[in-house]
């Protein structure tokens, strides 16, 4: 619908439901994938050299996996020349409205087989200077991998064993999560590395699996005595509600068939994708017809079903849930202006953790002359709140999402 079509068709309604009770209306879900914070397929940048990333979002992608390569820090302090590189890669993810899953390695290549510090106390004070300037750029950090021991980060072959000590894992955890705010998961390479840590930190330490769905096991991810592989996928349904899981495939997952990894992306509750690797299970999912369900269902999707003068029903159709707090704003919109006429509506309801069916309730004043509905839901951070960027997108049709106020407004 073009812009005149769509603001004439929208005042009208307005109009015809000034000051009377708003008829129920259903609304369809759009059939394609929508940007959304948060979720969805990732690129990789190295904070060293991030390159423009004020393109990303037109490419659909609003995550990255940002990477810190400590390979010339593997026997001293981390200079402020090196958290100067991150500060300016986190500053720039900023201004292209995308976030970051952040992971730090002593070594990104196959030649960095055990070359992490023997000195774990080395580690933890790396981790430390780190997690300060994650803080301070916390809005925009969705999660950070715990990284630090292996090649690429991944906790095997390190100085430390293969898999890394309990020791070893123990003190890059728990570096992490003492460094970094509340709100900010630590994820880790197995579920069992979860289990070997927990109870201490259940809600805010998860999982993530670069070598998804490579049976029997994915390349000893499954590995753990006593837990095969449906055991597994059963206890990270379950966890996976309190921490965003994600990862990347491998050659290997390109033999996975279609039906497996649909019903395995269900139970793992999947909300993020590398978009680079494995090229070659990307594309069977393409032959598969299976690839456009999988893009448009990668973490949560919100859908706005249902409005009435009672409120509004959303639904989330994505195989994850939110993991930040996000709550439901309402208001009278001008549709002409493209902003709120009169106050604002906080509701109550808060999206975290939630799946299927919602029921919104709300109450407001008469609606003035030429205005419509609209439903906003802002990131929760203070200087994040009015960038439409950072805000949900639901995925509907008849709703026309403004980007620059992050206002859903109904036409």
């Amino acid at each position: 619908m073009k812009r005149r079509e769509w603001l004439a068709a929208a005042t009208g309604l307005a109009f015809a439901g000034c000051r009377k009770v708003i008829a129920v209306r259903d609304f369809k879900e759009l059939p394609g994938d929508v940007l959304n914070p948060e979720r969805g397929f990732y690129f990789q940048r190295a904070a060293e050299n991030p390159g423009d990333l004020t393109t990303v979002r037109k490419d659909g992608i609003s995550l990255l996996l940002l990477t810190l390569d400590l390979r010339n820090h593997r026997n001293r302090p981390l200079d402020d020349a090196k958290l100067e590189r991150l500060d300016f890669a986190l500053k720039a993810v900023r201004a292209a409205g995308l976030k970051v899953i952040f992971r730090a390695a002593y070594g990104f290549t196959d030649a960095d087989y055990r070359v992490d510090p023997l000195d774990l106390g080395l580690v933890r004070k790396h981790i430390e200077r780190m997690a300060s300037m994650m803080t301070r750029h916390a809005p925009v950090v969705w999660s950070v991998q715990a990284g630090m021991l292996g090649p690429w980060g991944e906790w095997h072959g390190s100085n430390h064993g293969d898999p890394p000590s309990l020791e070893a894992r123990r003190t890059v955890a728990e570096a992490w999560l003492e460094g970094l705010p509340a709100e900010i998961p630590v994820l880790v390479r197995r579920a069992m590395f979860v289990r070997d840590l927990s109870p201490t930190a259940v809600d805010r330490l998860g999982w993530h699996n670069d070598a998804l769905l490579a049976n029997p096991d994915d390349m000893g991810t499954y590995s753990e005595p006593g837990w095969d592989r449906a055991r597994e996928l059963e206890w990270s349904h379950g966890q996976n509600l309190k921490t965003p899981f994600g990862g990347e495939t491998v050659p290997d997952s390109e033999a996975t068939g279609a039906e497996q990894v649909m019903r395995e992306l269900e139970l793992l509750r999947i909300a993020y994708l590398n978009r680079g690797y494995h090229g070659g299970t990307l594309q069977r999912w393409q032959r598969d017809g299976i690839f456009g369900e999988i893009e448009k269902r990668l973490g949560h999707r919100w859908v706005l079903r249902q409005v009435g003068s009672a409120g509004v029903t959303l639904e989330n159709t994505g195989f994850a849930p939110l993991y930040t707090a996000r709550k439901v704003e309402v208001a009278w919109f001008d549709p002409a202006a493209m902003k709120p006429i009169g106050a604002v509506v906080t509701t109550e309801v808060d999206l975290k953790g939630k799946s299927g069916r919602l029921e919104v309730p709300f109450k407001l004043p008469t609606a003035p002359s030429g205005s419509v509905l609209a439903v906003r839901l802002p990131d929760p951070a203070a200087s994040l709140r009015d960038d439409g960027r950072y805000a949900l997108h639901l995925a509907s049709e008849g709703v026309r999402f403004d980007e620059a106020s992050g206002w859903n407004v109904l036409a």
